[in-house]
């Protein structure tokens, strides 16, 4: 009988390049911080062009997907008061 490999043979004798051994570098994490920069700029933008209705839409939605989960989207007085400060603005807006 040969002797069993176990899991630390298997990894001693795995590709240099797997997964679980990449090595990065201080470019790879400055590139990879750029991208992600770019990618919150670009995210900013879009927000600043997003209309107001389009963002309660948005809410409404979000908060529609909540209570078909089951989750519970009730609050404190507070939360009540600007739900229907919200609710008032998208009636008047026609939303």
């Amino acid at each position: 009988m040969g002797r069993e490999r176990n899991v630390s043979d298997a990894a001693r004798e795995a590709p240099r390049s797997a997964w679980w051994d990449l090595r990065v570098n201080a470019a790879d994490i400055r590139a990879y911080k750029k991208r992600w920069e770019m990618v919150a700029e670009i995210e900013r933008k879009e927000l600043a062009l997003t209309s107001p209705a389009q963002k309660f839409a948005d809410v409404a939605m979000l908060m529609g997907v909540a209570r078909a989960l089951g989750v519970s989207t009730d609050g404190d007085e507070e939360v009540e008061q600007v739900r229907r400060r919200w609710v008032l603005l998208a009636e008047r807006m026609g939303v």
